[in-house]
């Protein structure tokens, strides 16, 4: 997994490196700038490096645009730099700017009238964004806003140093923000090239190391990046019989949402669970058998008031390995007596998932029993504001923060699903980055929970299901999309393609 660094901890492992490992300021941005040279000159072709222009601010970002002047200058490149404000620059900064000068680069201030800004930008084949970085955040000053707006309407390719200026290093907020085609960061990920806007703004990741031993970055963060490299599957053998691969209970599918329970079981039993047994209301009995072939389906034993029989239940459900409740389940008296019955079983792992959340959110008292390492709850943005009790806008702000913050001694998996999502597990927040607009439709959650549950029915940790469930789901949408519109992909789409390229570790 690679390293994910708030700016902050970015900072402080920038002044260990300084102060300790005796490593001047001066040489780690000459590393940043020749590396990310490096990477311009790989990834645009020839005819973007005849005119670039440098965008430059006053502090070390500017710095880093001025290296990486110098070396597209020595590899041959047509480079202008342009220095976007008159404050004082930096030492390092002017230090560069002066080796520039020596060099015969050219450098400008930003031309005050908007005709010959547009001439500026017009005359340019590639355009380095070097003003801010990951320091910034807020809204950007009128006059570089307008830049900013004149490059993107440009459509002239853009590369940006450690973040695109305007992006929120923190949280991927942002009003407006150069939209990269390359963004090259510094040593490590920052949270925000991946939340929020941050997956529409940098389009394109690559990292430039600057000589900072990695084990120092790992010393600084518990964030970290999980992509393709890190999955795997679980082991068969080819000896197993049914019983070998677990068994699943799923409970859900309220009268208008027997759907969430059908897309749950079918994408359980597509991620290689042996036995998949679906609990559901006795009036659904006739729909569930013309529904399931390969999944057991039976209706829930009711006492006389019409609840969940929880003697009745219990021997049923001895030898369940794991037990999903949540999609499509409801809200109502039955939904509420049947999760507490689920949440008093201590001696099987447990999937929580949708009403079940809504319902525990609106019934406080049952928070407790969220103090298990057992348990892996996923919730949508929506469905974890209810449970913390923050708003939507507090959560945009700093999704980190208020991860961490819920119930932040208890040993559960969260996973916080989004675009881009986030598990909480321990002390660690893992980022799963995969997926596309595909998985933008209701019952892809539900797909979701089937696959973690039947993960964690087989045996892995609830850490290895969920990341291992959220980037298979990512991928198989990344891979359907390569042969039709995203907007044509429906979850049983997802579900009848899963695992049809598995990916394996090399």
């Amino acid at each position: 997994m690679h390293p994910i660094l708030t700016p902050a901890q970015m900072r402080a492992c920038e002044t260990v490196a300084i102060q300790e490992l005796g490593i001047p300021s001066i040489l780690l941005m000459e590393n940043a700038g020749h590396g990310t040279a490096q990477h311009i000159d790989s990834f645009f072709p020839d005819y973007n490096k005849k005119r670039i222009l440098i965008l430059c601010g006053n502090g070390n970002n500017g710095g880093d645009g001025a290296v990486i002047a110098r070396w597209l200058n020595i590899l041959g490149h047509g480079v202008h730099i342009v220095l976007v404000n008159d404050k004082k620059p930096s030492r390092d900064l002017k230090k560069n700017l002066d080796i520039c000068s020596q060099m015969g680069v050219p450098i400008s201030s930003l031309p005050p009238e908007e005709e010959d800004l547009q001439k500026l930008i017009l005359s340019s084949t590639l355009i380095v964004d070097a003003i801010y970085g990951t320091g910034f955040r807020g809204e950007l000053p009128p006059e570089i806003a307008r830049l900013v707006q004149m490059v993107n309407d440009s459509l002239i390719p853009i590369c940006s140093v450690d973040i695109p200026s305007g992006l929120c290093a923190v949280s991927g907020d942002t009003q407006l923000a150069f939209d990269a085609s390359l963004t090259v960061a510094m040593e490590a990920y920052k949270p925000g090239h991946f939340l929020g806007k941050g997956k529409i703004f940098c389009k394109e990741l690559r990292i430039a190391p600057i000589g900072i031993p990695r084990h120092f970055t790992g010393e600084f963060t518990n964030l970290a990046l999980f992509d393709e490299a890190d999955y795997w599957l679980p082991e068969r053998n080819p000896t197993a019989h049914k019983g070998t691969y677990g068994r699943l209970v799923i409970i859900g599918g309220n009268t208008g949402f027997t759907g969430a329970s059908l897309l749950a079981t079918g994408a359980a039993l597509k991620s290689g669970v042996g036995y998949v047994y679906l609990y559901h209301r006795p009036e659904h009995t006739a729909l569930y058998a013309s529904r399931l072939t390969e999944a057991l389906h039976q209706p829930v034993p009711e006492t006389a008031k019409g609840l969940p029989d929880a003697a009745k239940l219990d021997k049923l459900w001895a030898n369940a390995d794991a037990i999903l409740i949540g999609p499509g389940l409801g809200t109502d008296a039955w939904a509420l007596e049947m999760l507490k019955l689920v949440l008093k079983r201590k001696d099987v792992r447990l999937i929580l998932d949708a009403d079940a959340l809504n319902l525990i959110a609106e019934n406080r008292n049952l928070l407790p029993h969220l103090m298990r390492p057992d348990i892996v709850i996923t919730p949508h943005w929506g469905e974890f504001c209810r449970l913390a009790e923050i708003s939507m806008e507090d959560l945009r702000s700093d999704p980190l923060q208020h991860l961490l913050a819920f119930l932040p001694q208890s040993p559960m998996t969260i996973l916080l699903k989004s675009s881009c999502s986030l598990m909480r597990f321990k002390d660690q927040v893992v980022v799963i980055s995969a997926g596309n607009d595909a998985l933008a439709t209701a019952g892809s959650g539900d797909v979701l929970s089937g696959i973690i549950a039947s993960f964690r029915a087989q045996g892995l940790d609830p850490a290895q299901a969920v990341t291992m469930g959220a980037l298979l789901l990512g991928k198989t949408a990344t891979e359907l999309s390569k042969q039709r519109a995203t907007q044509s992909i429906i979850p049983s789409d997802i579900i009848a393609n899963l695992m049809r390229n598995p990916i394996q570790d090399e």
